[in-house]
């Protein structure tokens, strides 16, 4: 299992069609970066500690993308 934050590095990949760490001990806040990774279709979050994000646009975002990522606060 993945634990911890997830680094903002991952918003330095070349594309990504999907993001799939759900079910996991994932917790903190969630790197804006992730908004930058090109061709990016899909993320599922949830089933994590607690993600959290402050950005009201990349929790829009977010929404989009996965409406039940913050599902464990």
């Amino acid at each position: 299992q993945l634990s911890g934050a997830i680094p903002p590095e991952l918003g330095n990949l070349d594309s990504a069609t999907h993001f799939n760490p759900s079910s996991n001990q994932l917790s903190g806040e969630l790197p804006i970066e992730l908004m930058a990774i090109p061709g990016t279709l899909g993320f599922v979050l949830r089933g994590n500690l607690c993600l959290t994000a402050t950005d009201a646009g990349f929790v829009t975002w977010l929404t989009v993308h996965d409406s039940y990522w913050n599902d464990g606060c």
